[in-house]
C-alpha cells in the first residue's frame, strides 16, 4: 500500500470530497440484482421475485417510484405497495437485512487493506484558522471486534492555553457494506492534569455502500479516508462553533453524565486515578455496551435511524434488555435513553425520494 496523504487540503469545504457517483443504468442494475433477489425470495418470509427486485432498485440504487412505474408498465401506487411490503419485512427480519447487506458489500467490491505503517500517517494539517497536529492509524478487525477494519484520526490545535481535540473513527463493515464515521470533539487547557472535556454525544455519519461521497478506487476505502480526514479537520477547526464546548470545559471539572467521553480508555484511567471508584469502571463498560449496540443497529440497518426500527427488531439485535415493557411507550423510552449519547445522520447519496 502506498503512503497515506490527506487529500484536497486548502480547498473549499464543499470541494474536498469528490463526488464519485457512477450512474448505473436500469438494465445493468436489474442484472446485478439477480442473485440478491434469489436469496430474498428463498427465505420463508413470502417475498416474491418482482417485489424483491423492485425493492432493491428503489432503496439500494435510488430509482424513484415514477421511473420504476414507467420501466415496468405499472402504476406508481403498485410500485409503492410492493416496495413498502418488502421494506417492512426487511425491517422486521434481520436475516433479510443481512442478505441486503451482503448485496451492498458485493456492489462496493471491498478489499481489506494491507497496512504495515504504525501510525499510518503523522503530520500537521493547516486550515484557514488553525494548525492541527494530526495522526492517522489503522486497526485490522477480527472475530473479537465489531468491524472489518478501521482507520482512526486524532487532531489537536492550540490557541492560547486552550487545546481543541478531534477524534474520528472510520469503521468499515465489509459484511454489511457500510462505512460508519464516528466523531467526538473535546477541549482541554495546558494547565489541566486531567482528560479533555468531551461532547456529550458522539456524532455518527452512516454511509451505505457504494456511496458517491466515498471515493473507492482500490476497494480499501483508504482514498475515501484521505479525503474525509481533510474534510473533517477543516470542518471541525474552521467551521465548528467551539464556544459552548469551551464554556462547559471551563465551568465543569467532571465529564458530563451520560457522556460519550465515558467510553474512552483515557477518560476511564483519569477517573480511576481521581476518584478511585468502581463507578467509573461501570460507566465505561455501560457506555461501551451502548455504543457497540448502537453501531450494530447502524451497520445492519444503515437506511434507518435506530429509534425508527420496529421495537421487536431492536430488542432482538440489542445485546441486553431494553427493560421489560409495561407498555410500548416504556420500551420506546428505554431505546431512546440508550441513544442519548449518539447523534446520527445518514448519507444516502444518489437515492431519490
Amino acid at each position: 500500500m502506498g503512503c497515506f496523504e490527506p487529500k484536497n487540503l486548502g480547498s473549499p469545504l464543499e470541494e474536498i470530497i469528490p463526488n464519485s457517483n457512477a450512474d448505473v443504468d436500469f438494465t445493468t442494475a436489474k442484472s446485478e440484482c439477480e442473485a440478491a433477489v434469489d436469496d430474498l425470495t428463498a427465505d420463508v418470509s413470502g417475498i416474491g421475485p418482482k417485489a424483491a427486485e423492485r425493492y432493491l432498485l428503489r432503496y439500494e440504487y435510488g430509482f424513484n417510484t415514477k421511473t420504476l412505474a414507467e420501466e415496468y408498465g405499472v402504476t406508481s401506487p403498485a410500485i409503492t405497495k410492493q416496495t413498502q411490503s418488502v421494506r417492512e419485512k426487511v425491517l422486521h427480519y434481520p436475516a433479510l437485512a443481512q442478505i441486503v447487506g451482503r448485496f451492498r458489500a458485493e456492489r462496493a467490491d471491498l478489499t481489506e487493506p494491507i497496512v504495515d505503517e504504525h501510525p499510518l500517517w503523522e503530520g500537521q494539517i493547516e486550515t484557514e484558522s488553525a494548525e492541527v497536529d494530526a495522526k492517522v492509524g489503522f486497526h485490522q478487525g477480527d472475530f473479537s471486534v465489531p468491524y472489518s477494519w478501521m482507520f482512526t484520526f486524532t487532531g489537536e490545535s492550540q490557541e492560547g492555553d486552550t487545546i481543541r481535540h478531534l477524534l474520528v473513527d472510520y469503521i468499515i463493515d465489509a459484511d454489511c457494506g457500510v462505512f460508519l464515521k464516528r466523531s467526538l470533539k473535546g477541549v482541554s487547557h495546558t494547565s489541566w492534569k486531567r482528560t479533555p472535556h468531551f461532547q456529550r454525544e458522539r456524532r455518527y455519519t452512516v454511509y451505505p455502500l457504494p456511496n458517491p461521497n466515498l471515493p473507492n478506487e482500490e476497494g480499501t476505502l483508504i482514498d475515501a479516508v484521505e479525503h474525509h480526514v481533510a474534510y473533517d479537520a477543516t470542518s471541525a477547526f474552521d467551521e465548528f462553533d467551539w464556544q459552548i464546548l469551551e464554556m462547559y470545559a471551563k465551568s465543569n471539572t467532571d465529564v458530563e453524565n451520560p457522556s460519550a467521553g465515558l467510553s474512552l480508555p483515557k477518560v476511564l484511567l483519569d477517573r480511576i486515578r481521581q476518584e478511585n471508584s468502581i463507578d467509573s469502571v461501570f460507566d465505561y463498560s455501560n457506555e461501551i455496551h451502548v455504543r457497540n449496540n448502537v453501531e450494530h443497529l447502524l451497520r445492519l440497518y444503515p437506511l434507518e435511524q435506530p429509534s425508527q426500527l420496529p421495537l421487536e427488531t431492536a430488542k432482538l439485535l440489542w445485546n441486553g434488555s431494553l427493560t421489560q415493557p409495561q407498555s410500548m411507550e416504556t420500551t420506546t423510552k428505554a431505546l431512546n435513553t440508550a441513544l442519548e449519547t449518539s447523534r446520527i445522520s445518514i448519507v444516502l447519496g444518489q437515492r431519490v425520494p
